[in-house]
């Protein structure tokens, strides 16, 4: 049964947008392929046109869908606008409203009737998404590459199913994807990417790890936050040699216990190892640990802005 609105909130796109798709689908096959769609947004919309696009005649289809995004930015004026539009809403119309969080006016909850919550991915769901995705193109991947993959990516289907869909363009064989074989794809093309971060990390200077974040966050991959997880996930390694180093190991064992394979790579760890001593890099984990939270609590813009200082703080204070 289709119904005059809805409330989708949480972080998890992919769901989302799957939900969102099964609305359009049941539109569709009640009233014809031809649906009229409207986005609104409540720092550059004016509410009272969503509600006209809803009570007017469709200009080329019998049927609309308006979607009014970050729901919970809207004024209290609009929430009263859509309290009264809702009490008798067209029927030839559905409101979508949409929030990636869940503080959305309480009055506009009861309006709409149901609250449709999508949680975000824990890693064990990503990595298990990961790995049937692959398995289903007849590609198998090991764990510690589907970890990375899923380290890298927002903890939603959306942005998981994104990341994989490129790597499948690169690995289209029979045999397994590996760690070490997505490490040698990415330091062989010609972009940036968050190993060629963490490289300025443990052997390079801030300057340059500032410009190669800075030329990240501008592109549709380097959200913040995803990059975050990428060099959480890679320092833990870095922790993992430098302990076993600490406990006589030599270096070449400490990197292949901790699954640093490349030649590349055990020659960077092991420079990382006389930049970082293990107190340094225990300090740094919980320093990934504060701004992980703390990116996680602003805007994207806030936290471009906050990248530059947590660089220097990693790698001038040490974590400290």
């Amino acid at each position: 049964m289709i119904k005059p609105s809805y409330l989708l909130t949480g972080p998890e796109l992919g769901e989302k947008k799957a939900y969102i798709d099964s609305i359009r689908a049941e539109i569709k096959e009640k009233y014809g392929d031809e649906i009229e769609e409207y986005t609104f947004y409540p720092y550059d919309s004016d509410m009272s046109e969503a509600i006209g696009a809803a009570e007017s005649l469709g200009m080329f289809s019998c049927f609309k869908l308006i979607f009014i995004n970050d729901a919970s930015e809207l004024k209290k004026k609009d929430v009263e606008l859509f309290l009264q539009y809702l009490k008798k809403p067209a029927q030839d119309a559905v409101l979508i409203f949409t929030d990636s969080g869940m503080k959305v006016d309480a009055k506009l909850k009861k309006a709409v009737g149901e609250e449709k919550v999508f949680w975000e991915l824990k890693e064990p769901q990503m990595r298990s998404y990961i790995q049937n995705y692959f398995r289903k193109i007849g590609t198998p991947i090991d764990s510690d590459a589907a970890a990375f993959i899923a380290s890298n990516c927002d903890p939603n289907t959306l942005s998981v199913k994104n990341e994989c869909d490129k790597l499948a363009l690169f690995f289209d064989s029979k045999e397994p994807i590996t760690l070490e074989a997505i490490e040698e794809m990415l330091f062989n093309g010609k972009e940036e990417n968050v190993f060629t971060l963490y490289d300025q990390l443990l052997v390079g200077t801030l300057e340059k790890a500032t410009e190669i974040a800075k030329n990240l966050m501008m592109s549709s991959d380097g959200a913040p936050i995803q990059l975050l997880g990428g060099l959480i996930w890679q320092l833990r390694r870095m922790l993992g040699v430098r302990t076993l180093m600490d406990q006589g190991a030599s270096p070449y064992e400490a990197c292949l216990k901790n699954g640093v394979t490349t030649k590349r790579g055990q020659a960077t760890h092991t420079s990382g190892a006389r930049r970082y001593t293990t107190t340094d890099l225990e300090h740094i984990m919980a320093l990934c640990a504060r701004y992980d939270e703390l990116f996680r609590s602003v805007r994207t813009e806030m936290q471009e802005t906050l990248f530059p200082m947590f660089l220097y703080e990693l790698m001038v204070k040490k974590g400290n």
